[in-house]
């Protein structure tokens, strides 16, 4: 399925569903609505934001259409800005006067063109319309809508349309004199919570309490039926992905709250969201949103990747997947929704959210598009499209190298910029390369007059930027990851007057060009890990400057200023990691929010910080060498959040600290007595770990604490005794580890704690009670001394238990474990005493059991247990299906379980293999598998809590194959996915398996590997990432062992072959039945019909003289180490079969060596070392397609001594390009065929024109 496609499964004004109430008093308005528009009145939707506007007129026309009230309707968004042209071609596309791909080809040429094209399309729709009875509805009118662009509309549509108006404001600008102004109210408290349990879900309710504070929230969300909606999708979201203690406290704090409102709660819930990427790109597109209304999707996914919160970009396709899925996971949480076929906006309730985040939005993007270009000043990306490794401006129309957006990775790239990228061919706006391997700008790219943002990530060679300074237009400009740009020209931005965004991360110079401080329109300056910056800058004329981070520049110095007077529009500071010593006067910086200087090791002091009054942010961790603050009091900073003086040399606080709501003291050794802080009363977050000379916390310390919600004294080793807690009733997180307390202090009125870690307290006389923790989730008791015998019957009333870590205790017995329904983690390794697990069965969610070091004899079983994994089962692994069908058209859902429930299952039913298992797709990989972000990844919970995959990652995963035209039937499929070892018992499935897949193995050196006799059924093999893989078909002398995995052939028949050679002394007899053994080899492979190999660094070469005779394609990319397809010269090797051949990226192939007669496609790109492709004295007569592209020493594609030239008569296609030493062809071929040779200088023959 197609992201379009995929996006059509939302609906279109997310309230559809929710807003479906019986309530007579909706049915009532819409028939209100109904009937004005019989009567051909205007009429005008009037309400807040939130309230269902759009829901409302969407009901109506729909309703119209069908009752054929009218034949035609067309819905402009006013929320986004039109130009006259994007007006027409919106209302054209609706009337379907061309198709949406025609609409995007259409050029944007000037002058007399583009007016002939506006009058002819508004002729044409002026003559549609005078042919239908059409109802035009304007969404969202009195936003953005100018007074030109409402005279256009009037003039075109409102003599033949009826108007259907929504807007927050009462006395619309679009009437007519006959009107009707609708007022939709708010819903009542009831209808609220009626709406949130449906939108909700059942599954969420189930946890005992939530029913009656998710009523207690959805009246605060003051009868907005967007604001309710949205809350529910969070609270379905997290219910379904066993987050409900998160859930559960923040549901608590807008229910007891008084001030507490809907969008506040948001705010908690998407802070709580499991990956980083989806933090990011959430709260980007809350400032993307704010001035830009509607955005096309692909657009958005382009912004993600632009500002890098996708991660490295090292391939486009696979960033854009990335976004694709962070995309629909906000669309699945209702915080991005679908407007129409193209485009989403983010839910009303968002827009106004504030970032709290310790690093928001200013610290985390790399450009600052948002900020930078505002409401006004930018049209955006415009239409864009995913395709070919690239995102660029969708045009296919008459002028097809007009590109004004391009988005490139460095695959795509050599050593300079393609002459394609010059004036003439293309009229680009914003071009971006990630990881080009350029090393000087070409002069072409200084042509690019209309270029506005030029983004050179990741460019490693980079030595010369010269060029860029010739570029006027440009107001975004990044050039990082260099590590040989030592030198920037000063002149260099003298003629780029207008630059606002300029981001020069990682690049080793030493100072900065002086031109830069005369970039008056500057707001945003990033020289992040410039580590040899050692000048220091000054920012008197920088005077539009919001954000400034230096943070990872260690030789940076500071500043020529003795203050920031001239800067009264800074809002970030970043000098973390600086080699500062002080910093000029905070006089004028009345807007700085966040002042980050963690891991300012030489800094002594800070300017005194009253006049900060909006800082939300103050960092210090880690200036070790900072002793106190120059005030004593924090009175001004009212709006100050967050104070961090980790590992800093503070002995104490200041008496009046503002009102902070996290507080960390980390590692703070100095500190060594809490006095007790009244301004504190607000603080939800306490860090005192590892403050290892902190003897005492006094007594009233914890008594204003009411909002509390975690306490952190981990390795606090000096501590023996602590306060009173009992009046931290918020508490969620509880961590007294490694300290010295002897005496517990009382938690029975800690009756939220979630979280209780008293990891290695060996002073511990005894455990405090514990039997009121009854919503604790994660319990941590592990080397307590003082906790044996008997000492666990407190675990009868911790039915919420997720975790429970009891390792190296001297427990003796543990209670029946039947009542922890929700356990999936359990750790008893080294309690020596413990010799039986009552009731494990009943643990239906254990994940992990750690059984080692205990007594129990016999291993549990382990049945009706879902992937767990302990040290005493045999099999490491868990096995997923889904449906062989195709993914996008079922809706069963896939199930895992362990390998050893599923090695169970086959042994006592061999016969599934031809019932139910005729068709399957298995996806075998370690427990507890972790992307690289060391998140745990394809796992969530369904409606019914069934541990499930994430549905989208195997939509990608079908789409990552067809685009790669490697299409395949999923009959049989296996995939091995992410192991060190051969899986043990995997053979068992593997021997079935037609279509396999093997990615991210490292215990994989060649196929054979595999085993022959496990591989007789395989048709379709996929290897990507196998990083120790050699060889494919590589036969080795026979050893001994009879391994699975280090095994070449059977053991036993060669056994045989000795045995008979023994008794006749045939040597030669021996030799002959060796080669026939090894041979067997090449016989295993004998259905191998694809083969794809990607990313195997280690690979050297493909086949041996043994190969698969039935080969048909074979695709090979960016294997490094690959020189040959052919392990042996001397050897002849013939694929009599093999149609399809592609070569990408493989940087030291000097030779394929294999004759390919049956040869149709044959593609050969980033090969700089090949210097012919093939040598063969018989011709590839069946060759239909040829591309060759970017093969630097190539001098000749097709070569044979016996013979002058080839004859291919069946050639359709032809593209030669950037082959600077091509001399010759060795080919004839049809006159007619499509062709295109650039960039091949020494091409002497050409048989094209």
């Amino acid at each position: 399925m197609s992201l379009k496609e995929e996006l059509s499964c939302f609906p279109v004004g997310f309230l559809a569903s929710s807003m479906a109430s019986s309530s007579s008093s909706l049915e009532q308005r819409k028939e209100e609505i109904f009937k004005e528009l019989r009567e051909d009145k205007t009429v005008v939707l009037v309400g807040e934001h939130g309230i269902g506007k759009t829901w409302m007129a969407r009901e109506t026309s729909d309703r119209a259409l069908k009752e054929n009230l009218f034949t035609k309707t067309l819905w402009l968004f006013l929320n986004r800005k039109y130009n006259s042209r994007s007006l027409h071609e919106s209302i054209a596309s609706q009337l379907s006067l061309f198709s949406a791909t025609v609409e995007w080809e259409v050029e944007d040429d000037n002058g007399e063109a583009e007016k002939k094209y506006l009058e002819d399309l508004k002729q044409k729709i002026s003559s549609t319309l005078a042919r239908h009875k059409c109802l035009l509805v304007l969404d969202g009118e009195g936003n953005k809508m100018t007074d030109a662009e409402r005279s256009e509309l009037e003039t075109l549509l409102f003599s033949s349309c009826c108007l259907l108006i929504t807007t927050t404001n009462r006395i619309s600008n679009i009437v007519k004199d006959q009107s009707t102004v609708i007022e939709l109210k708010r819903l009542s408290d009831e209808e609220s919570s009626s709406l949130l349990r449906r939108e909700a879900g059942t599954q969420v309710f189930k946890y005992p309490g939530i029913e009656l504070l998710a009523d207690a929230v959805a009246k605060k969300s003051k009868g907005l039926p967007a604001a309710i909606v949205a809350t529910a999708k969070a609270l379905s979201y997290f219910g379904q992905n066993k987050s409900k203690g998160g859930m559960e406290s923040a549901l608590q704090e807008a229910a007891d709250n008084g001030s507490y409102d809907a969008t506040q709660l948001l705010c908690s819930f998407y802070n709580m969201l499991p990956e980083k990427d989806l933090i990011d790109c959430c709260w980007h597109s809350n400032y993307i949103f704010r001035d830009h209304g509607s955005i096309h999707y692909n657009e958005l996914i382009a912004y993600w990747m632009m500002e890098g919160y996708l991660g490295e970009v090292n391939c486009i396709e696979k960033a854009y997947e990335r976004g694709h899925r962070v995309l629909m996971e906000l669309l699945d949480l209702g915080i991005l929704k679908k407007q129409s076929v193209h485009d989403v906006i983010m839910e009303g309730a968002m827009l106004n959210l504030a970032d709290g985040r310790r690093c928001g939005f200013f610290e985390t993007a790399s450009l600052g598009m948002a900020e930078v270009f505002k409401d006004g000043e930018w049209e955006g990306l415009g239409s864009i499209t995913q395709a070919d490794g690239m995102i660029k401006t969708l045009c296919t129309g008459k002028r097809r190298s007009a590109i004004s957006m391009l988005l490139l990775d460095g695959n795509r790239l050599f050593k300079e910029i393609p002459r394609d990228f010059d004036q003439s061919n293309m009229e680009l706006q914003v071009l971006v390369i990630f990881n080009p391997a350029l090393i000087k700008l070409s002069l072409s790219l200084a042509e690019m007059e209309n270029l506005n943002v030029l983004v050179l990530r990741g460019c490693d060679f980079l030595v010369n930027m010269d060029d860029i300074g010739q570029l006027k237009t440009l107001k975004v400009l990044e050039v990082s990851g260099s590590s040989s740009l030592e030198m920037i020209p000063d002149k260099l931005f003298e003629h780029m007057p207008h630059l606002q965004s300029l981001n020069l991360s990682t690049l080793p110079i030493r100072s900065l060009p002086s031109s830069l401080y005369d970039l008056s329109e500057l707001c945003w300056l990033i020289l992040r890990r410039c580590h040899c910056l050692e000048t220091p800058v000054s920012l008197e004329r920088l005077k539009n400057l919001l954000v400034l981070d230096l943070s990872g520049a260690t030789s940076f110095p500071g500043f020529k200023e003795e203050s920031f007077e001239h800067n009264t529009k800074l809002q970030v500071l970043n000098l973390s990691k600086t080699k500062i010593t002080k910093l000029p006067k905070f006089l004028a910086l009345v807007e700085l929010t966040h002042l980050l200087l963690s891991g300012c090791e030489w800094l002594k002091g800070l300017p005194s910080i009253q006049y900060l009054v909006s800082l939300q942010i103050l960092d210090l961790s880690g200036a070790i060498k900072f002793p106190r603050f120059h005030d004593q009091t924090f009175e001004n900073n009212v709006s100050l959040k967050i104070l961090d003086l980790s590992k800093t040399n503070i002995a104490h606080l200041p008496s009046k600290i503002s009102n902070p709501h996290y507080l960390y003291l980390k590692g703070c050794s100095q500190l060594k007595k809490l006095a007790y802080i009244e301004a504190l009363k607000y603080l939800q977050v306490l860090d005192l770990s590892s403050a290892s000379n902190l003897v005492e916390i006094e007594n009233q310390f914890f008594e204003h604490l009411t909002d509390l919600r975690q306490l952190l004294l981990s390795r606090c080793s000096s501590l023996v005794k602590l306060p009173d807690l009992n009046s931290l009733t918020k508490l969620e997180v509880l961590d007294l580890s490694e300290t010295k307390i002897a005496d517990p202090p009382s938690l029975s009125n800690l009756s939220n704690l979630r979280r209780l870690l008293l990891k290695k307290c060996t002073f511990l006389k005894e455990l405090p009670l514990l039997k009121s923790l009854s919503k604790l989730e994660e319990l941590y008791l592990s080397g307590i001394s003082s906790l044996s015998g008997t000492g666990a019957n407190f675990l009868e009333h911790m039915s919420q238990l997720r975790i429970l870590d009891l390792s190296e205790t001297r427990l003796e017995q543990l209670p029946p474990l039947s009542n922890l329904k929700n356990l999936n983690h359990l750790s008893l390794a080294d309690c020596p005493h413990l010799v039986t697990v009552p009731h494990l069965e009943a643990l239906t969610e254990l994940e992990f059991l750690d059984l080692s070091g205990t007594a129990i004899s016999h291993p549990p079983n382990m049945k009706n247990i879902q992937g767990a994994c302990s040290r005493k089962i045999k099999y490491h692994w868990s096995i997923s299906s889904w449906p062989a069908e195709a993914l996008t058209e079922s809706d069963r859902h896939p199930e895992s379980v362990s390998g050893t429930q599923f090695l169970q299952l086959l042994e006592e039913s061999p016969s599934l293999w031809e019932t139910n298992f005729k068709k399957f797709h298995f996806f075998i990989h370690p427990l507890g598998m972790q992307n690289n972000n060391g998140d745990k990844i394809f796992y969530r919970n369904d409606n019914n809590g069934d541990k499930i995959f994430y549905r989208k990652e195997l939509i990608f995963r079908d789409i990552y194959f067809c685009t790669r035209k490697f299409a395949h039937p999923f009959e049989r499929s296996l995939e091995i996915h992410g192991f060190c070892s051969f899986p043990n018992g995997v053979e068992l499935v593997l021997r079935h398996a037609e279509f396999v897949f093997l990615i991210d193995n490292s215990f994989i050196r060649k196929l054979s590997d595999l085993d022959a006799k496990n591989t007789k059924e395989m048709k379709v093999c996929w290897i990507e990432r196998c990083n120790e893989m050699e060889s494919v078909f590589h036969v080795e002398k026979v050893d001994n062992s009879a391994k699975l995995g280090e095994k070449t052939v059977d053991v036993a028949k060669l056994e045989e072959i000795r045995e008979d050679v023994a008794k006749s002394g045939d040597i030669a007899r021996l030799e002959e039945k060796f080669l026939h053994v090894e041979n067997l080899q090449g016989k295993s492979f004998e259905n191998l019909k694809y083969l794809y190999l990607d990313c195997c660094p280690k690979l050297s070469s493909v086949f041996s003289p043994q190969r698969p005779e039935n080969l048909e394609i074979l695709q090979i990319k960016f294997c490094d180490n690959l020189d040959t397809l052919l392990e042996s010269e001397s050897a002849e090797c013939t694929l009599p079969k093999l149609h399809t051949l592609h070569l990408l990226a493989l940087p030291k192939l000097k030779s394929i060596g294999c004759k390919l007669p049956s040869l149709r496609s044959l593609k050969v790109v980033e090969c700089p070392m090949l210097v012919n492709v093939l040598s063969s004295p018989r011709q590839p007569e069946n060759l239909e397609i040829l591309q060759i592209k970017f093969c630097e020493k190539l001098e000749i594609v097709f070569e044979d001594s016996a013979s002058a030239h080839y004859s291919l008569p069946n050639l359709r296609t032809l593209h030669l390009q950037e082959l600077p030493n091509l001399r010759s062809i060795g080919g004839e071929f049809p006159p007619e065929l499509d062709r295109i040779v650039r960039e091949c200088p020494k091409l002497q023959t050409r048989p094209l024109v």
